[in-house]
């Protein structure tokens, strides 16, 4: 499996490109699709006896519909049991479990957290072993731009060689597609909202928003420059307004096609 991350902040419109490519003309004849539908596809290729070993290791958010849940955020031990169970996204959780700033989050952010990034790890596990090689799937919620948003959320400020040393510990994408909108722009865009806007974002001011989105700006900089020096393809598109949308998505097929 191939898989194109696409990155930007929040607002910036990575979900709107990545719907409008897949609704695209060009791309109908070409193995490329959305995480949830390479999910459905993935599906189909699970046989009858290992349905239950599927809903187990691939769906962790079970654990977090009872009790479970609450031990997984009090106990160490349940937690690095579970890291070594997605052993695919192990090092890369426990970065996080060795961060000091992991310290200063609340049970209930914790929690999220932790769902947040298993679903993720899941996600990418389970298509990895069932898609096939020649499939593409288009990722605007990768777990490079999942720690960053978790952070930022959560009022923790991460140094970039953090930021480096966990791109290290996952897979890299075949591909990374950065979309660059103007701070104020995703701000603009992020109050028209009615959902996917956390709670603690709703509460920021208007200036913490933005400072916000340009401290996040610059960590965005420094994934796509470390991918940049490892050899992963790097598409920056600037959706501003200014360029039309047909050229970007030729842009980013073109691209795909040259992988």
């Amino acid at each position: 499996m191939k898989f194109i991350d696409i990155i930007g902040l929040p607002g910036s419109g990575k979900s709107t490109i990545m719907k409008d490519i897949l609704l695209h003309r060009m791309l109908r004849r070409s193995p490329i699709y959305s995480p949830n539908r390479a999910l459905l596809l993935g599906m189909k290729r699970v046989n009858v006896d290992s349905k239950y070993h599927f809903l187990v290791k691939y769906f962790p958010r079970l654990l977090f519909e009872n009790r479970i849940g609450v031990i997984f955020c009090k106990s160490n031990y349940f937690s690095h049991y579970l890291i070594r169970y997605l052993s695919i996204y192990g090092k890369s959780l426990s970065t996080y479990f060795e961060l000091p700033e992991y310290e200063k989050i609340s049970e209930k952010e914790r929690k999220m957290a932790l769902k947040y990034f298993l679903l993720g790890a899941s996600r990418y596990s389970f298509l990895n072993e069932s898609i096939g090689d020649d499939a593409i799937v288009l990722f605007d919620e990768s777990l490079s731009q999942r720690s960053l948003s978790f952070f930022n959320q959560s009022h923790i400020e991460i140094p970039d060689n953090s930021i480096v040393n966990y791109l290290r510990k996952i897979p890299k994408p075949s591909m990374v597609v950065f979309v660059k909108t103007p701070p104020d722009e995703c701000m603009r865009r992020m109050q028209k909202r009615n959902q996917g806007i956390p709670e603690r974002i709703k509460q920021c001011s208007m200036l913490e928003l933005l400072e916000r989105l340009q401290q996040m700006e610059g960590q965005l900089e420094s994934i796509s420059q470390f991918y940049k020096k490892n050899g992963v393809k790097v598409l920056v598109l600037e959706n501003d307004h200014s360029h039309k949308k047909l050229e970007m998505y030729k842009k980013i097929v073109e691209s795909i096609i040259s992988i």
